[in-house]
């Protein structure tokens, strides 16, 4: 598991460790990132993965960027403002 100079909460329950982010929504286009922990379900999951695995290294970061740049219904604006609020919540800004 990670470690985050503050243990980053789901945005659902706000108790839990968040451990995935996840994309929820009737549909792509409408469709909001959360990051959650593994008890709490987003209603209409259309995506998800582990964030450890996505921020386990540099390369792995990367990769998964790559995979998900090949996702035509990624809504990049809205996955990079989960990001920011993933950082608020784990105080990892200038880490």
């Amino acid at each position: 598991m990670l470690k985050f100079p503050k243990e980053p909460k789901c945005q659902i329950c706000k108790i839990k460790e968040a451990t995935t982010f996840v994309l929820a929504g009737q549909t792509y286009d409408k469709a909001k990132w959360w990051f959650t922990c593994i008890e709490c379900n987003v209603e209409y999951e259309k995506y998800y993965f582990n964030i450890d695995k996505f921020l386990n290294s540099p390369p792995s970061t990367i990769d998964w960027l790559s995979h998900l740049h090949q996702k035509n219904w990624i809504n990049w604006d809205n996955f990079m403002d989960m990001i920011i609020k993933f950082r608020k919540e784990s105080d990892s800004f200038n880490s």
